[in-house]
């Protein structure tokens, strides 16, 4: 652990300044860009006790990230990924796991309860009291019931698999900006995935009235409104605009949703 946090410490140090010197395999330099935002992650093949991952600085390591680092077996690292297959989704569990750590709290004792208490609100760090400890409540049952379904339970329909709540036309332009404007793509993440998975319905709605035939004037006027902004918080509005408009020049804001 201690070596594992040390080499991450070192390799994020390297990153931010510039990952000079840096080569791949044929000894042809790489070139790494700008990485202000680096999550840093320790994966084992074994399960590790969970109050490892809250040990105080010190033994044989030399530094360790300040930004704090999750710790995680290949196991629960599968299922994440299983989960959460886009990448911002991804980045986002993985840095609010980081940060949780770093803090100490809530305790994480099943992985599959920290990815569900996300999934449905959005686990963050808590910040005790000097002699308190938060335990993070069992909310795995999402994540159980999906991956223990048994096809012979009569015609029971499957359960849903659990996702972050975020509309899959959200992470599409995630993943446009992540590749337009990259230096907007973390600060853009950390506000979306702030939000609670109920937030996005009026989104839901503005994405489902834009997909459809503008036959009465409520309708042109409700797109209308979509394509001017919607403010889901103080940090984040969210445009929402069929194709043929989007080559239109559009107002001032922080997402843009193209519904294709």
């Amino acid at each position: 652990m201690d070596k594992a946090l040390d080499q991450n410490a070192r390799s994020i140090a390297h990153l931010r300044a510039g990952a000079v010197d840096l080569k791949d395999k044929n000894k042809r330099r790489i070139s790494i860009p700008n990485s202000p935002h680096i999550a840093s992650m320790i994966v084992t093949l074994d399960r590790v006790d969970p109050f490892a991952t809250h040990m105080p600085d010190g033994g044989k390591r030399a530094g360790v990230p300040v930004e704090g680092t999750w710790l995680v077996n290949l196991a629960d690292l599968t299922l994440v990924t299983d989960i959460l297959r886009n990448s911002a989704e991804f980045y986002a569990y993985a840095e609010t796991r980081a940060q949780v750590n770093r803090i100490g709290s809530p305790r994480v004792f099943v992985e599959a309860d920290a990815l569900g208490h996300w999934c449905e609100h959005r686990i963050t760090p808590i910040q005790n009291e000097p002699g308190e400890l938060a335990l993070l409540s069992m909310s795995s049952q999402t994540v159980n019931d999906y991956y223990t379904f048994v096809h012979s339970d009569g015609d029971r329909e499957p359960p849903a698999r659990p996702t972050s709540g975020v509309p899959v036309e959200v992470l599409a332009a995630l993943d446009d900006v992540l590749r337009d404007e990259p230096t907007r793509w973390h600060g853009l993440i950390t506000d979306v995935f702030a939000l609670p998975s109920t937030r996005w319905d009026l989104v839901r709605k503005a994405i489902k009235r834009c997909a459809e035939p503008q036959s009465t004037r409520r309708a042109k006027k409700r797109t209308r409104r979509a394509s001017s902004g919607i403010q889901l918080s103080r940090n984040l509005r969210v445009v929402v605009r069929s194709r043929d408009l989007a080559a239109a020049e559009s107002p001032s804001c922080d997402l843009v949703v193209t519904v294709r």
